[in-house]
């Protein structure tokens, strides 16, 4: 293949994707991919790709050089895209015991060119190769971790670019979203007005979750101080996570009780404890500091446990026994992800279901007090 075409083609096609999201106002994220797939099987690397290119949702897949591809993802900001390409990463890991070395991530600007846009691609890219431990690297044109810019040189520019953020606060996992206008952002404090009859909810919270369409990751925010005649939170003590709350895609609700849990492996018993909060995928456990520290001092990646516990209905509690492998501890809780069968997973949803309704009920029961409450005091 003549390698100046190839060249040539693969640049008019980026030139075209990107004519195409500015026209159309759609964001698009492009990321270089390094993929090696060796010499000994074809099909595995036709399967690979294929994988891929469905995950994708059939957006274009370039093959650019030295075992490095252009994957594309259109109408999808840079937060998602990022994630989309951490779970890529684990599902090949896990359906084709295949590891991607390196991905870098960026998003078009309407200001880029093409020249502009794979430099800032190509540089991240290189930057993976000087670290030991990371797999993807990703920024945006305004928001560029390779940059020496202080975080509140690069939060500033950013909110005085677009001052629309999104707040995500939880009412025992339900999420509460506010749409809402930053009103000043200096040395590390946030300013923000919101609707009077959520006020109690941040009352009750240490912190909350910012998003903001050109920051890749969540921020991580601590309520320092809440005007209640104005309707002003007062935030700080920003910090950029690689995970959160907000990503979570299951729903998950906190029981309306405590259910007890037991966690076994290989017919022994590990450890009792109690459900805190739960998903039809994923369980959150508190039991005790030393059983997990004792755990986790073991090698436990590919160890799967047993567990058994109990979900309330109203005629009878029903017993859940389902496989699960540990995704994070922290402290004395655990977080396991589970395969529970088809009739278990019926089962959690329905609780799950149950529960919902029931915590709407309380939500909308504190929303309507505090309406109330706030119309009376004007």
């Amino acid at each position: 293949m003549n390698c100046k075409l190839s060249q040539l083609a693969n640049e008019a096609i980026i030139e075209s994707q990107m004519i195409f999201a500015k026209e159309r106002k759609i964001p698009l994220c492009i990321a270089r991919m390094e993929y090696d797939p060796g010499h000994n099987d074809e099909e595995k690397f036709k399967d690979v790709i294929a994988f891929i290119h469905a995950f994708i949702d059939y957006n274009p897949i370039l093959l650019d050089r030295d075992n490095t591809y252009l994957l594309f993802f259109k109408d999808v900001r840079i937060h998602t895209a990022v994630k989309m390409i951490k779970k890529l990463i684990f599902s090949l890991k896990i359906k084709y015991s295949t590891q991607i070395k390196r991905i870098s991530v960026t998003s078009v600007d309407l200001e880029d060119s093409l020249f502009t846009l794979l430099e800032r691609l190509d540089k991240y890219f290189l930057m993976l190769k000087t670290s030991k431990n990371e797999t993807i690297f990703y920024g945006t044109k305004d928001f560029d971790f390779v940059a020496q810019r202080s975080k509140t040189d690069l939060l500033d520019s950013i909110f005085k670019k677009d001052p629309h953020i999104k707040i995500y606060n939880f009412f025992k996992n339900i999420p509460l979203i506010e749409d809402v206008i930053i009103k000043n952002y200096k040395e590390d404090l946030l300013k923000i007005q919101i609707d009077p009859s959520k006020l109690s909810f941040y009352k009750r919270e240490k912190s909350i979750y910012i998003e903001h369409n050109l920051l890749p990751d969540i921020i991580k925010a601590d309520i320092f101080k809440i005007d209640f005649t104005n309707s002003i939170i007062l935030f700080y003590n920003l910090e950029f996570l690689d995970s959160s709350p907000v990503d979570r895609e299951d729903i998950r609700v906190k029981p309306h009780k405590a259910l007890p849990v037991k966690v076994s492996y290989a017919d022994y018993m590990l450890f009792e404890g109690i459900v805190i909060d739960l998903s039809v995928n994923s369980l959150l456990i508190a039991t005790q500091l030393a059983k997990l520290e004792k755990i986790n001092s073991q090698n436990i990646d590919n160890m799967e446990f047993d567990i058994k516990f109990h979900l309330p209905f109203a005629n009878r509690d029903n017993i859940i026994s389902t496989k699960g492998k540990i995704y994070k501890i922290l402290g004395n809780q655990v977080v396991f992800n589970i395969t529970p069968n088809p009739v278990q997973k019926s089962k959690i949803s329905s609780y799950i279901s149950a529960r919902q309704h029931q915590l709407i009920t309380e939500l909308e029961n504190e929303i309507s007090k505090n309406h109330e409450f706030s119309h009376s005091a004007i």
